[in-house]
């Protein structure tokens, strides 16, 4: 029944996030579901840090480990959390490399999946 219940939360938050403004420079960003900064996304990540772009970055982790690998400039936020959805919700751009679980993309927000490798 947790299971469900939690399904249901979820749901609820990203249909009443959906209502929140897009923030136009803040950028959420994953990697391979929160294990860190790592693959392609942390390369474009250290590039708009190296650029000193004015964006507010938020990267999505699991685990102390993944908080640790992150440069001071970045902040993290909880991969299976209701404030993921918010950041998520209200985030003018996602960057991510592996697939997303139900996600409620915004006409306004942009998606830029850094996949590699053969396209089947």
């Amino acid at each position: 029944m947790t299971g469900l219940l939690n399904r249901i939360l979820r749901r609820l938050t990203w249909l009443l996030c959906r209502l929140l403004p897009v923030h136009k420079r803040k950028i959420v960003v994953s990697s391979f579901y929160g294990r860190g900064y790592s693959d392609n996304p942390k390369a474009i990540v250290a590039e708009l840090l190296a650029r000193n772009c004015p964006y507010r970055v938020i990267w999505l982790t699991r685990g102390q480990a993944a908080i640790d690998s992150l440069p001071p400039q970045v902040e993290h936020c909880n991969y299976d959390s209701l404030r993921m959805i918010y950041e998520l919700s209200t985030a003018a751009l996602w960057i991510d490399n592996c697939r997303k679980e139900a996600r409620y993309k915004k006409r306004k927000q942009l998606y830029m999946q850094t996949w590699h490798g053969f396209a089947l």
